[in-house]
């Protein structure tokens, strides 16, 4: 039942998902696929999604739970484990500030996410929220560990996933008094659904004669797991049409801003402010020099900053690396010799890596309401969508 997010298909594989498997979630959010003609789009498509849903309803392929609950869910696979709980998230904790954000959203998106969550009436990607590793929940998550989950399945990814209700009123208790001593969240991923969610409340408080603050629309769902468990990668940049610059222009510049070296492999950044650069044949390990590191503010001491600033924007010309289409990005989990094979193969003239954001940078970056660069960090656990649904619609 449960997917992987619909943009992380391809076109074949999510035709073969939706002739092979009745019940995944999939069928739900492309519900005219077998439909001839033109598709539906905007409210129309939201509204065939909402019917969808409600016809798995009916023939009991989704089943309510009986009773609120938190949930506590594991994911293993791939040397990594993520445990944490689903629950809601309160939309005013949201605008006030308590959970927050490090990542700028467009307008567009967050009002056609706002549209789908009002026509289809429910959430079932939760929004992955951090907070800070403190004693209190490790004898609570340990208890339930020990005893037989009352979901397991793996993926063909090979991750097996655990997921545990929790409806005990003590151990509810426990929870919410453990989160209440908790000053701020941090999103970490799902900062369009956050602000599509916060955009709903309002609009339905506004339609609303009377309204408590306990509705269901008050809240987002989300997954909440302790900082040490967040595994952040960075992004490779690869650019094309590079003005012919050649490699030893480009290493003559460089030096103006950096210690350049090359090395005999491939190369992985192994601290902040040092680069891997490939390029024509040739790795090459890049070390900021100290007078070009501006960490007086918290973006300024990112290194997708640093990359921008110092070599993409002066030597490439790029000033919007959000559109920039000579500009592409490839997950820093990927090894770098299927990053030299790009280059190599021509899909790209020159590729830099750098190292992953540390928590403490996306925490203070947060802290002082600043927004990150583009593409600054690859954020795991990736959540399944459909594993839980929130009815937003219920009262």
């Amino acid at each position: 039942m449960a997917s992987r997010s619909y943009v992380s298909y391809t076109p074949s594989g999510l035709r073969w998902k939706l002739n092979s498997n009745p019940f995944t979630f999939i069928h739900i959010i492309n519900p005219d696929y077998q439909e001839r003609g033109r598709k539906a789009r905007g409210i129309e498509k939201f509204k065939k999604v909402r019917a969808k849903f409600r016809e798995f309803m009916d023939n009991d392929v989704f089943r309510k739970d009986e009773r609120d609950a938190f949930y506590l869910y594991k994911q293993v696979g791939h040397g990594n484990s993520f445990t944490g709980f689903i629950a809601g998230a309160a939309v005013d904790d949201y605008s006030h500030g308590y959970i927050r954000v490090h990542e700028e959203t467009i307008a567009i998106r967050e009002m056609m996410f706002k549209d789908y969550l009002k026509t289809t009436g429910f959430n079932a990607e939760p929004v992955l929220l951090t907070y800070p590793d403190k004693p209190g929940l490790e004898e609570l998550i340990a208890r339930y560990e020990s005893t037989r989950a009352e979901y397991e399945f793996a993926t063909a990814d090979k991750t097996v996933h655990y997921l545990w209700p929790i409806t005990s009123s003590s151990d509810i208790e426990v929870i919410e008094t453990y989160f209440e001593q908790i000053s701020h969240l941090y999103i970490a991923d799902g900062h369009h659904r956050s602000a599509s969610s916060a955009l709903l409340t309002e609009e339905i408080r506004e339609e609303k004669e009377h309204y408590n603050g306990d509705e269901k629309f008050n809240y987002f769902m989300s997954y909440l797991i302790p900082e040490s468990q967040l595994k952040i990668e960075s992004f490779y940049r690869l650019m094309k049409d590079i003005g012919g610059l050649q490699k030893s222009q480009l290493v003559k510049l460089l030096g103006e801003k950096f210690h350049v070296d090359t090395v005999s492999g491939p190369f992985v950044p192994n601290r902040k402010h040092q680069f891997s650069m490939y390029t024509d044949g040739q790795w090459f390990e890049l070390n900021t020099k100290s007078e070009f590191i501006h960490d007086e503010t918290p973006v300024g001491d990112l290194d997708s900053q640093i990359l921008t600033d110092l070599v993409l924007k002066p030597f490439f010309g790029v000033t919007d690396l959000r559109h920039d289409k000579r500009v592409s990005f490839i997950p820093g989990y990927e090894e770098p010799s299927h990053i030299q094979q790009k280059v190599d193969k021509g899909k790209a003239e020159v590729a830099f890596g750098m190292y992953p954001v540390t928590i403490d940078q996306l925490k203070k970056v947060s802290d002082f309401g600043c927004i990150m660069p583009p593409k600054s960090t690859y954020i795991e656990p990736k959540l399944r969508s459909g594993l839980t649904i929130y009815d937003i619609n219920e009262e």
